[in-house]
């Protein structure tokens, strides 16, 4: 059985999921905590054999090592990375709710910042370069071959989606700078749109070994993404059914909070007499 070990003492952080995020559609949900496929090592960049889940929410950290198996560790004292899940655990189901929710941009920074923001056809920034041709090759290879060089853009593939055994806990974020993984994406992407609508998929780590030009070996993992299948169109309406809910509840909830607000305000109000000047 994986080590599922409690969460430790808690640093000061803010942990609770906020209602406005409940009540956001899924695309606008801000994410409750990432996936990692690596971290550094003192000062080097160490590849992992199972998932590394960073989130500022301790709930999220608690459920995750309960589902994925693994050790919850305190993090960055604030921020997005206050904890950290070392899981158990390399390949996990998803469910990604819509082609929007996976996306591949490439970017090249400069001294000034950001010089170059694509999607392989047109510009995506900045204001006066945004929806014109960005001039980038048409392949991978060849986009791949100019940004070893220093010569063009580098790859970032962004993957949002929920858990599929347990779709309640929030939208989840994937990123990755691999040239194979942004090279399968527009395949999944269109997987998912034919499927019209949520679809699950399989995210995992894929070990792979190699030799460098010097002659040294290295190990290596990447990320791969599976298409399964849509989720059954019962199912999706069980989950508008249990999402129009859940909004139903955070409304109610927070109307409470508000109501319960005007109320001490209110009673602060009548025990404070003005002066009467005689």
């Amino acid at each position: 059985m994986p080590d599922r070990q409690p969460c430790p003492a808690r640093p000061s952080v803010t942990t609770s999921l906020s209602t406005a995020s409940l009540l956001a559609p899924p695309a606008e949900r801000p994410p409750v905590g990432k996936f990692r496929s690596g971290r550094m090592a003192e000062t080097l960049p160490e590849a992992l054999a199972a998932w590394r889940i960073t989130t500022p929410h301790a709930e999220v950290a608690d459920s995750t090592a309960r589902l994925l198996g693994g050790t919850v560790r305190p993090g960055r004292p604030a921020g997005d990375d206050a904890f950290e899940v070392l899981t158990d655990t390399a390949d996990v189901d998803i469910v990604i709710d819509a082609p929007s929710a996976i996306s591949t941009e490439l970017k090249l920074w400069d001294h000034r910042g950001l010089a170059h923001h694509c999607d392989g056809s047109v510009f995506l920034s900045a204001d006066d370069r945004r929806g014109t041709a960005c001039g980038c090759p048409a392949t991978y290879t060849e986009r791949r071959v100019l940004a070893h060089d220093g010569q063009g853009p580098q790859v970032y593939t962004s993957t949002r989606f929920r858990l599929a055994n347990q779709l309640t806990l929030g939208t989840f974020l994937h990123e990755s700078i691999s040239w194979e993984l942004a090279e399968e994406m527009s395949g999944l992407r269109a997987a998912v749109g034919r499927a019209g609508r949520p679809a699950r998929l399989r995210l995992k780590l894929a070990h792979a070994e190699f030799v460098s030009p010097t002659g040294i070996r290295v190990d290596r993992t990447r990320p791969v993404l599976e298409f399964i299948a849509p989720m059954a169109a019962g199912w999706t309406r069980l989950q508008s059914n249990s999402a129009r809910l859940a909004k139903e509840a955070a409304r109610a909830t927070w109307g409470a909070v508000v109501r319960a607000s005007r109320h001490r305000g209110a009673a602060l109000g009548s025990r404070v007499q003005p002066a009467v000047h005689r």
